[in-house]
């Protein structure tokens, strides 16, 4: 009698252990719905803050995915949280092989904070993995920002491509200014013809501008230095002197 009561205690154990697994179990799969459906509401409409709490705790009940990570760098990329942006592409590295999205991502969000080396050296990496011209862009534009004419150098690789390049970069000129997304040859262009107009190259740097032009004819600030260029040459001597 004494061994059938311990039998029915541990077989009302086990079942009662089971049963809790499984209705934690349950409980967490409707949670992680309902997760995704705030999440899928909130980028629907550019909720980001919302989809970035929602996509923490759906990253905290499946902590396996790497594609959570990349999305959540993303995100805080995209509304301007850059240090968190570079704290979760660091978490993504100690876990996962780097992706060219999650690198890009870091680089991009060096560039945001001014840290100029350090985004020259991912855009470094980023060629060496992939191959693609708009790293070489990034180089280029990153050296010339530092002051180092070598970037003229990286341009003009950009700018000597054969066949089209499809890939763009966003482009702002100004204090204030809206961004235009221009392909990169045609930024190459303009960023040489920007650093040759600060050499006192004036003749070269139309020039450079003009090409821009030719190459997307769309290019709102290549055509506004143009138009105004001798305005342009007056705030760039002004600036010198400071």
């Amino acid at each position: 009698m004494k061994k059938q009561i311990i039998y029915l205690m541990t077989l009302a154990t086990i079942t009662l252990a089971t049963s809790c697994k499984d209705s934690t179990s349950s409980e967490l799969s409707a949670q992680m719905e309902l997760h995704k459906k705030v999440y899928k509401a909130s980028t629907d409409i550019g909720d980001l803050a919302t989809a970035i709490n929602s996509l923490r705790y759906i990253i905290a009940m499946d902590s396996t995915n790497p594609n959570l990570l990349d999305t959540l760098a993303n995100l805080y990329y995209t509304v301007g949280q850059v240090h968190q942006a570079i704290k979760v592409c660091d978490q993504f590295a100690a876990k996962y092989p780097l992706t060219e999205k999650i690198m890009e991502t870091k680089q991009l969000s060096f560039e945001k904070l001014g840290m100029l080396d350090s985004a020259y050296a991912m855009a470094d990496k980023l060629f060496l993995k992939t191959e693609k011209l708009k790293y070489v862009y990034r180089q280029g534009y990153y050296k010339v920002q530092m002051s180092d004419i070598k970037g003229l150098d990286y341009l003009q690789k950009v700018i000597d491509a054969k066949g089209p390049v499809k890939d763009s970069t966003e482009m702002r000129f100004g204090r204030d200014a809206v961004a235009q997304m221009v392909p990169i040859k045609a930024a190459a262009y303009f960023i040489k013809g920007s650093t040759l107009g600060q050499l006192r190259k004036h003749a070269e740097a139309k020039e450079n501008f003009q090409l821009a032009l030719k190459e997307f004819p769309d290019f709102y600030y290549a055509a506004q230095l143009l138009q105004n260029y001798d305005q342009y040459v007056k705030e760039l001597e002004s600036q010198m002197r400071r």
